[in-house]
């Protein structure tokens, strides 16, 4: 089977996807009025985040995608005061 058919099969998620320099990173989404930071603030991986949008989440859904905790945690609690 060639590549381009793999990739035509429904649900199909390569494995051996090389990813240079980039593997967990931290995710933030806007918050509802019941949210806390654990519901907002997740780490993730390139596949993980695949998973989370065959699950629901929309990207609209999504405030910002991070490197580092720091930054991330910073906006979902700036997020979180305005509510």
């Amino acid at each position: 089977m060639s590549l381009r058919r793999d990739y035509d099969l429904p649900g199909f998620i390569p494995v051996n996807i090389r990813i240079d320099e980039v593997y967990k990173f931290w995710v933030v989404t806007y918050p509802t009025p019941d949210s806390e930071l654990i519901d907002i603030l997740f780490q993730t991986t390139i596949p993980g985040i695949m998973l989370q949008t065959k699950g629901g989440l929309q990207i609209e859904e999504i405030a910002g995608i991070f490197k580092t905790k720091e930054p991330a945690e910073k906006m979902a609690r700036h997020l979180l005061r305005r509510y």
